[in-house]
């Protein structure tokens, strides 16, 4: 790493303004990676969550028509339509 800095410091200051700018672009884009990723599993959780909720509240309206066309058909005198 000291061999590297050395080469670039004797090519001069562009070239250490390049790798200093190299380095910058390195780090954030990693950073910015790392924040995608936590807002892709922020948002996997969050509509699996809504996907679950959903599938119980589907399950409790079919329990509520299984009732509701059980007593329709006890009311009715157990005709088939």
């Amino acid at each position: 790493m000291i061999d590297l800095i050395n080469l670039v410091g004797s090519l001069g200051v562009g070239a250490m303004l390049a790798m200093m700018m190299f380095f910058v672009y390195r780090y954030d884009s990693k950073q910015s990676m790392r924040q995608i990723q936590e807002d892709r599993k922020y948002m996997e959780d969050r509509l699996t969550h809504m996907i679950e909720e959903d599938h119980e509240t589907k399950q409790e309206h079919t329990k509520a028509l299984i009732e509701l066309t059980t007593v329709l058909r006890t009311m009715n005198g157990k005709r088939s339509s």
